[in-house]
């Protein structure tokens, strides 16, 4: 199996239906492909990173076993399920070329527009065709994902359109040939976005990267003060690439009002709410309760609990979620209520409390959360293991004068921001059609790096 034939089955798992049967193979096909692929010689384990993940492993399907309930094993076991695209870690390409990091960015671009059109003619069947859609989205728009829900499409499409619109340049540089093809994909990937009304997530990532690059800039000019020479050309490219995503999106943005103004006057009202919120009542602002609950319940229980959590699947995750009985629906005839104190007491109660919540309808209103779950299921030993996981990407060392491969690779910093914002609003890191597209980038950014 080859690297490209590898990298296109990948994405199109991402994609694949996420329903019945369908569910947990997205989880489980990622690192099978990968195997297979480390058999034809186009991937190789990392023998660290292999090392590694055994001990992690180990270590904390000890601690779920020794901590948790006596039906513990049903929350391990799905939690390492729901877990298994992170295994994509342990691998890395082999001999990775310009041309295969274009042969991604052409299957992205194709993608964006081909999900597009399936969203939309979605959105035509829910709300019929006329030039206003004054109903929402919500669950309608999903893609050829087939989900329950629609914020996955939405995300997906957002950062598919955000990895063609950061490259934009470098293709319009060197790759007149693909230039239509991309500028074309981004719009319709960012239209994608905007139709399935994920706007939580996706004011999340604008205000991150408007973030990353004003301290990228603020950094520039510091340096350019203490050297006293002006770093014109970098400043500039900064600023370009800025100007340019604010465009973009503001023109989505009008798009979206002018085709959805239901939608558009919902994101005022919660945007309202959130500027007025008293934070210290649980019924206005639940995420953030659910925040202060885990630190003041669970973190300062005990010194076992602070270092290395209640074990997986134990508190506020997909899997422990899906143990409450009340997550899936039908709730699965296989799979037995299996609750901690934990989640019975402080996060079962939240999640069920939708008469009160003011956020009805929104991720605001819901306790979860993968940087809640990742604190309280593993400790801080976790939540350190995956910020290490991360510097590796923040602080990759590739210089833009390698060509096109570079320049992808030296977004990685930016990628990993966008990812780690979203992680503080819904159970993102348990979502394999969203995790399977992130790790594909970042191992391909990793196998890059030329001494691990």
């Amino acid at each position: 199996m080859g690297k490209r034939t590898l990298i296109l089955s990948l994405l199109i798992i991402c994609w694949f239906p996420i329903k019945g049967f369908m569910q947990p193979l997205v989880h489980l096909l990622p690192v099978v492909i990968l195997l297979i692929g480390s058999m034809t010689g186009s991937v190789y384990a990392s023998r660290k990173a292999f090392l590694y993940s055994f001990l992690f492993t180990s270590f904390y399907f000890c601690v779920g076993l020794v901590r948790g309930t006596d039906t513990a094993y049903y929350n391990i076991a799905l939690s390492w399920v729901l877990l298994t695209p992170f295994y994509m870690f342990i691998f890395r390409f082999r001999g990775l070329e310009e041309r295969d990091f274009l042969f991604l960015i052409r299957a992205i671009a194709w993608m964006s527009i081909l999900e597009f059109g399936v969203g939309f003619v979605q959105l035509i069947i829910f709300q019929g065709f006329k030039l206003e859609f004054t109903g929402n989205a919500w669950d309608k728009v999903v893609g050829t994902t087939l989900s329950q829900s629609s914020h996955v499409y939405s995300l997906k499409m957002l950062f598919q359109g955000l990895i063609l619109t950061l490259i934009y340049k470098e293709v319009k540089k060197n790759h007149q040939s693909i230039l239509n093809l991309v500028r074309f994909a981004a719009i319709s990937a960012f239209l994608g976005a905007l139709i399935s009304s994920y706007m939580v997530g996706i004011i999340m990532s604008v205000f991150f990267l408007v973030m990353f690059y004003s301290l990228r800039i603020f950094k520039s000019l510091k340096d350019a003060a203490v050297s006293l020479k002006i770093k014109k050309s970098r400043s500039k490219i900064m600023i370009i690439q800025l100007s340019t995503f604010i465009l973009f999106f503001s023109l989505g943005v009008t798009v979206f009002a002018k085709l959805q103004p239901g939608n558009f006057k919902m994101i005022t009202l919660v945007a309202d709410k959130l500027l007025s919120v008293d934070f210290s009542d649980q019924y206005k602002f639940q995420k953030l309760y659910a925040f202060e609950q885990t630190f003041d319940r669970v973190i300062k229980k005990d010194i076992t609990t602070f270092l290395v959590g209640l074990g997986p699947g134990q508190y506020s995750s997909r899997a422990a979620l899906i143990l409450t009985g009340d997550y899936l629906y039908p709730h699965p005839s296989y799979f037995p209520v299996s609750m901690s104190e934990e989640t019975r007491q402080i996060i079962w109660p939240l999640w069920n409390d939708e008469q009160q919540a003011k956020f009805r309808g929104s991720v605001l209103a819901l306790p979860s959360s993968s940087l809640i779950s990742v604190i309280a299921e593993f400790g801080v030993i976790g939540l350190l293991i995956l910020l290490l996981l991360s510097r590796r990407l923040v602080f990759i060392n590739v210089q833009r004068g390698e060509g096109f491969s570079g320049s992808f690779v030296a977004l990685a910093p930016i990628f990993m921001s966008l990812f780690f914002a979203q992680l503080v609003l819904d159970l993102w890191l348990e979502f394999a059609s969203f995790t399977v597209f992130m790790n594909l980038i970042f191992i391909m950014c990793l196998s890059m790096i030329k001494k691990e």
